[in-house]
């Protein structure tokens, strides 16, 4: 058997669409801030209020992926390196949003191994994780 040796970019965008069509999302590349997702209304011009106001001290919010349902945004995907679900459930919480990580903890397709992965979504949204996130293979 011959392991299939993908270009990075190539495979980080395949993971991106294989993980988008497991949970019958879309992605986007229009960028949507946490209170968009939590369903504020109205247009938020800092896409990043916690990262730009040196409020995320643990890079949780890192290597963002978004995702849509329809028209309406249903997940930010973030790859950290260092960061802990912990943290990432501080995070969420700012925003009554839940966060979920899958079974492997540093299964992010960014960098696997190195890099986790933290799906922020509204509470009582289902995630549905990549065969590689779930078992070791």
């Amino acid at each position: 058997m011959t392991l299939e040796v993908r270009h990075p970019v190539r495979r980080i965008r395949q993971d991106t669409e294989r993980f988008a069509r497991l949970n019958g999302w879309r992605r986007t590349r229009h960028e949507f801030p946490m209170g968009q997702l939590c369903g504020r209304r109205g247009r938020n011009a800092d896409l990043f209020p916690l990262v730009r106001r040196g409020e995320d001290p643990h890079h949780v919010m890192d290597h963002l992926f978004w995702f849509n349902r329809g028209r309406r945004p249903v997940a930010i995907v973030a790859m950290p390196y260092n960061a802990h679900l912990g943290q990432a459930r501080m995070l969420a919480a700012r925003y009554g949003l839940e966060v979920q990580a899958p079974p492997i903890e540093k299964s992010g397709w960014w960098y696997p191994g190195s890099a986790r992965c933290f799906a922020f979504v509204q509470p009582g949204t289902s995630v549905q994780w990549l065969l590689e996130q779930t078992q070791a293979l």
